[in-house]
């Protein structure tokens, strides 16, 4: 072979070599290049994954959590705090979508996501728990605000009742009473006359001792109903409230004493203004602080 040939086989040699070592870099430069895109195609994958199961799982704490508004203002006030830290991690979720983050800087935001739901739903529990002793400790006082009410309602009764023994107790009573008929004689002077010609009454009664009864004046009511049942009236005839009965009376007459507990007698003459007698039963009946104190019957024939 000639020198010519050897050195045509030789370039050709060398350039075979050449172009089977420059293929067989192109072929594995472009292996790496297929598996970087592929691990970046996967990468790509793996974020819009988390990116959306992150939105997913804001969305579910966020409703969680909103199950248990409206049950109380401290749970309310728990729960715009839980809102307000849930829409900073939102935030914070949103910026590293922009910025392609990630995944591990995505699991990290759904570990500190789910870290936060943990948190809040603990603190919920315990206030749900604090809450509920409040309402047992409420329910006990409003038991026993409702016992002492009962106990407070009995004691006003029993106060009362005794108030009404004590009242009753201190009425003043009358006996004694002495009624006779006067009318005006010689010199203008009332004598005694009899009943059917008497011009006015002249009625005399004892208030019994009562040490009960607190002493000063007082005002004797005098009632003198005629056999028909009407009043005996005059111009110092009025009304009074009979407070056992709860009611207003008319009265013929009134006197004023100043009762010392002890027994006094008093004396009053009732004028007989246009009265024109019948035969009959007259009561006259006597009233004092509103209350019944005595009566006395005469009869005329």
């Amino acid at each position: 072979m000639s020198t010519d040939n050897r050195r045509k086989l030789m370039a050709l040699l060398i350039t075979t070599l050449l172009f089977i070592g420059i293929s067989g870099i192109l072929f594995f430069n472009n292996h790496a290049l297929k598996t970087k895109i592929n691990d970046q195609h996967e990468q790509l994958d793996s974020l819009a994954y988390f990116r959306d199961h992150l939105k997913l799982e804001l969305k579910t704490i966020r409703e969680e959590l909103n199950t248990y508004k409206g049950k109380s203002a401290e749970l309310d006030q728990l729960l715009n705090e839980a809102n307000r830290a849930i829409e900073e991690k939102e935030i914070r979720i949103k910026q590293l979508s922009r910025d392609h983050a990630e995944v591990k800087r995505l699991k990290a935001e759904l570990a500190d996501l789910k870290k936060l739901r943990d948190q809040y739903l603990k603190r919920i529990e315990e206030l749900e728990a604090l809450l509920a002793e409040k309402t047992r400790e409420n329910e006990n006082l409003q038991q026993q605000n409702k016992d002492l009410v009962v106990k407070v309602g009995k004691l006003e009764q029993q106060n009362a009742e005794l108030d009404k023994k004590v009242q009753l107790a201190s009425v003043l009573q009358t006996g004694n009473v002495i009624i006779i008929g006067e009318k005006k004689g010689k010199g203008g002077k009332y004598v005694p006359s009899k009943l059917h010609k008497a011009e006015r009454l002249l009625i005399t009664f004892e208030v019994n001792e009562n040490k009960v009864a607190t002493p000063g004046e007082r005002i004797i009511y005098v009632r003198v109903a005629k056999p028909d049942g009407t009043l005996i009236q005059n111009k110092q005839s009025g009304s009074f409230t009979n407070t056992d009965k709860n009611l207003s009376m008319e009265y013929t007459q009134s006197q004023k004493i100043n009762y010392n507990n002890a027994q006094q007698r008093v004396t009053t003459a009732i004028e007989l203004e246009g009265h024109q007698w019948a035969k009959g039963t007259y009561v006259a009946e006597f009233y004092c602080n509103g209350y019944f104190c005595g009566s006395k019957k005469i009869t005329l024939k």
